[in-house]
């Protein structure tokens, strides 16, 4: 059992390092070599000149184009080597503690963080990790396997085809073809969730709920005779690809 567990950690922290690589290669991606060389050597020169860091000049000064600030910050801690400890925290997809990552900054730049640089980056901080607490809750979702014993579950199975099929009551009951007519493929829905779990039933029903006429529209469309396509499967190919 310690084995198994600590095994299951060891994949869970492989897993959380790989979406940190990623995050970084795809930001590092749209900056060529040759630009982020001038970026390291400029920073140096503005940083000796000035006695200042890139990440704290870009937080130091008031800006309504919040916005724009975080990206810069964002991109700040990507490309910085010396900040893979903050980028373990910013791109991991998990919940981090705003006020340990920002005295880690000040620790690793050495710099002294002003209100202003503090307010900013703690502004930044925080939308970052209600960022990945919406990316651990969908995450979580995913690896939740359907449960046809779970009443729940099939609740919201049953409230996707309410949401198609408000008139229409299936005359086979629970395990039957009918299902095929909102778009899935056998008599039992539960096999089609295997590979994105109670996820991609949860944005199937957020979908068919929160646009009812576009939902039902494209259903019609998914009938086609001749350009035809499982209307509830292709949904979840969708939550696939996002």
């Amino acid at each position: 059992m310690a084995a198994d567990k600590e095994d299951a950690n060891k994949a869970a922290a492989g897993h959380g390092g790989n979406n940190v690589a990623q995050v970084v290669k795809k930001i590092e991606g749209h900056y060529p070599i040759w630009t982020r060389i001038v970026r390291v050597v400029w920073n140096f020169l503005v940083d000796l000149v000035l006695g200042t860091c890139e990440l704290q000049r870009i937080c130091s000064e008031v800006t309504k184009d919040t916005r724009g600030m975080m990206v810069k910050v964002r991109t700040n801690v990507a490309l910085d080597r010396g900040l893979k400890d903050v980028q373990q925290d910013i791109f991991d997809f998990k919940p981090f503690d705003v006020t340990s990552t920002l005295l880690r900054v000040g620790e690793i730049k050495q710099f002294a963080i002003s209100k202003i640089c503090e307010s900013n980056l703690r502004s930044c901080f925080i939308r970052f990790r209600e960022v990945n607490e919406v990316y651990s809750q969908a995450l979580a979702l995913k690896d939740e396997a359907y449960d046809s014993t779970n009443d729940q579950h099939e609740a919201l199975l049953e409230q996707l085809w309410t949401n198609l099929k408000p008139d229409v009551r299936r005359s086979g009951g629970r395990y039957t073809k009918e299902w095929g007519e909102i778009g899935f493929q056998g008599q039992d829905p539960m096999t089609d969730f295997r590979s994105m779990g109670l996820l991609a039933l949860t944005q199937l029903v957020y979908y068919t709920e929160h646009y009812p006429v576009e939902a039902r529209r494209a259903l019609v469309h998914a009938s086609h005779p001749t350009q035809w396509y499982p209307f509830a499967v292709t949904g979840i190919n969708i939550t696939r690809q996002v």
